[in-house]
């Protein structure tokens, strides 16, 4: 086989091991809880969550009306009113702290919190991309090559004839 063929096999089979390996990273949790909370009329309660994460993930059931907002003092972003069943995932970081605003009537919430690490899973998935496209475009070259050296030895193999 040619050597080209050969690299470029090898580099996809990185290039694919790599995504595997980045899938399987990204998707840990590096920070779990449940909260479950009853909430009055116009009352809220906080959940801490650490500084620094990649995506959060909050799934769960509320009964009522609840705001949700993620903050760092004096900094808030306003993730919406949300009731009944909530399946939420949010990229972004430096917020420290989860605010449950309750409205009018009483509320109650049972809520699952996951923070996985998006950033590895960011440069994995480009760094394994990048290597499929390099071995595939040394594949291409390699055969493309190969053809060409087996249509000049054809040709030189009729001239001698």
């Amino acid at each position: 086989m040619n050597k080209q063929i050969i690299l470029s096999l090898v580099i996809i089979v990185i290039g694919v091991l790599l995504s595997i390996f980045t899938f399987i990273i990204s998707s840990e949790v590096l920070y779990s809880t449940h909260v479950s909370e009853s909430l009055g009329d116009y009352s809220s309660a906080t959940v801490n969550i650490p500084h620094q994460y990649g995506e959060i993930k909050i799934t769960g059931n509320i009964n009522g009306s609840v705001n949700l907002y993620l903050l760092n003092y004096p900094t808030e972003v306003n993730l919406g009113n949300f009731s009944g069943r909530l399946d939420l995932s949010h990229i972004d970081n430096g917020y420290n702290e989860l605010l449950f605003v309750n409205n009018q009537n009483p509320s109650s919430l049972k809520l699952t919190i996951l923070i996985t690490n998006t950033a590895f899973a960011t440069a994995g998935y480009t760094l394994s991309s990048l290597a499929l496209i390099i071995g595939v475009i040394i594949l291409i070259y390699g055969v493309k090559l190969r053809t060409e050296k087996s249509k000049a030895y054809k040709t030189q193999h009729r001239r001698r004839k």
